[in-house]
C-alpha cells in the first residue's frame, strides 16, 4: 500500500490526469468550435442561396432590357414608318383640299359667267333700295352690274358688295374672303359709312388700316362707331388669347422659347419689320457662320 502511493505513482497518476483534462477540454473546443463553423457555414449557405436569388434577378433584369431594347427598336421602326405614313395622308389631304379648291373657283366661275341674261322681277339691297325689272349684266368679285326698269327705258346700274341681296350672295357662291372688302366702317355720329377690308390695326396708335381697291385708308378708332370698335376690340381679345396659347407651347421648346418675341425680324418689301411668332413650327433649320 505504501509503494502505491508512491511519489512515482502519484506523479503518474497526476500526469494521466492532466492528460485525460487536456483532452476532454480539447474536445469541448473542438465540439464549440465545429458547432461555430457549423453556424458560419449554414450563414455562408443562406448568403449563398441569396446571392443566387440576386444573380437570377439580374439576369433576369437584363433579359428583360434587352427584349425591351429589341422591342424599343422595332417600335421605332414602326413610328418611322407610321409618321412616314401621316406625312403621305397629310400630304394627299393638301392635294385634295386644293384640288377642292381650285373645283370650287372653275364651278362659281362658271355659275356667275352663265349669270349673264338672268332676270329677276325685283331685288332689294340691305339698305333697304328697290330695283325692278332686273337683268344682270356681269357678276364679279368685287360686284355686280344689271340693267332694270321697263324694256326701252332701262337703266345700268353697279353695285358693291355691301349692297348685294343675301339671296345673290349664295346664289353667286359670294365668300367670307370676298365679303370681308364689303365690310362697313361708321363714323362714330353714325353720318357716313364707307366699305372696304380690314388690314390692320396698331392698338399703341388707335389707328385702323383698311383696303379700298388697290389703295389704302386709315381711320382713328375714337372716330368710328362702337360696333366697329367691338368689332376690333373682340379682334384684339381674340388675337392675345391665340398668342398666349401659341406661346404657351413655344416655351416647351428649346428654341421657339428663345425666338417667339422680341428677336424676329420680317422682310416686307424693301423694309424689315418686328415679328412675332405666329404658330408652333414642328421643325427648325438653323444657319450660322463663324471665322477663326
Amino acid at each position: 500500500m505504501r509503494r502505491f502511493f508512491s511519489v512515482g505513482n502519484l506523479i503518474c497518476l497526476l500526469i494521466g490526469l492532466a492528460v485525460m483534462y487536456h483532452f476532454h477540454i480539447n474536445k469541448k473546443r473542438n465540439v464549440d468550435l465545429q458547432a461555430e463553423i457549423n453556424a458560419e457555414l449554414a450563414e455562408l449557405n443562406e448568403d449563398w442561396v441569396l446571392l443566387r436569388a440576386q444573380q437570377g434577378e439580374i439576369e433576369y433584369s437584363i433579359q428583360e432590357c434587352e427584349r425591351v431594347n429589341k422591342k424599343r427598336e422595332q417600335l421605332k421602326a414602326e413610328i418611322a414608318q407610321m409618321q412616314k405614313g401621316l406625312l403621305e395622308h397629310k400630304a394627299a389631304i393638301q392635294l385634295l383640299a386644293e384640288q377642292r379648291k381650285t373645283l370650287f373657283s372653275k364651278y362659281r366661275e362658271q355659275v356667275r359667267k352663265e349669270a349673264k341674261g338672268m332676270r329677276f322681277a325685283e331685288i332689294i339691297t340691305p339698305q333697304g333700295k328697290t330695283y325692278l325689272n332686273v337683268k344682270i349684266n356681269e357678276v364679279r368679285s368685287d360686284g355686280i352690274s344689271f340693267s332694270f326698269g321697263a324694256a326701252g327705258s332701262a337703266s345700268g346700274r353697279g353695285i358693291g358688295l355691301h349692297e348685294i341681296p343675301s339671296e345673290w350672295i349664295r346664289r353667286f357662291m359670294y365668300t367670307e374672303e370676298e365679303l370681308e372688302w364689303a365690310r362697313s366702317w361708321t363714323s362714330a355720329d353714325g353720318a357716313r359709312t364707307i366699305h372696304g377690308k380690314f388690314k390692320t390695326y396698331d392698338e399703341d396708335t388707335g389707328v385702323v388700316t383698311i383696303l379700298q381697291g388697290d389703295r389704302k385708308r386709315s381711320l382713328n378708332i375714337d372716330n368710328l362707331s362702337k360696333a366697329n370698335r367691338d368689332w376690333l376690340e373682340n379682334l384684339v381679345s381674340r388675337k392675345r388669347a391665340k398668342e398666349a396659347a401659341i406661346f404657351a407651347l413655344l416655351d416647351k421648346q428649346a428654341i421657339g422659347s428663345k425666338i417667339k418675341k422680341g428677336v424676329l425680324s420680317k422682310l416686307d418689301g424693301d423694309h424689315f419689320y418686328d415679328f412675332t411668332m405666329s404658330n408652333v413650327p414642328d421643325y427648325y433649320v438653323v444657319y450660322y457662320s463663324s471665322s477663326w
